[in-house]
């Protein structure tokens, strides 16, 4: 019995250990994500033959925390807003829905870009 009972102290012991530790790794986690620095894109997508604005265009870009695209649409003056980009996002991906062409766009430090599509 005296065994017994040691084997199963031994083993909540080890069932704490592991979920403490588990804790450990969620929280260290969580510290990572509180210290990313996002940014705020603005700007316009145009033509690049005649400078008209393109509405309904796709701007989205891979998030890397939460590993999936997002993105949004452009307005009928082809202006668009990104919201909570995290600073190593290098390139968002523009696509022109009625011509079904894409295009990408490397970021620089500019918060209020132009793109002109073909």
């Amino acid at each position: 019995m005296k065994k017994l009972s040691w084997l199963v102290i031994i083993v909540i012991s080890f069932g704490l250990i592991s979920c403490n530790s588990g804790s450990q790794h969620r929280n260290e986690a969580n510290k990572d994500i509180s210290t990313i620095k996002y940014r705020r894109i603005t700007g316009k997508v145009v033509n690049a033959a005649d400078m008209k604005p393109i509405g309904g265009s796709i701007i989205s870009f891979n998030n890397p925390i939460k590993n999936k695209p997002v993105g949004t649409v452009t307005d009928s003056e082809g202006k668009f807003v990104l919201d909570s980009i995290p600073i190593s996002v290098k390139k968002i991906t523009v696509v022109n829905v009625s011509k079904n062409k894409s295009k990408e766009v490397e970021l620089n430090e500019e918060d209020n870009i132009l793109i002109k599509m073909d």
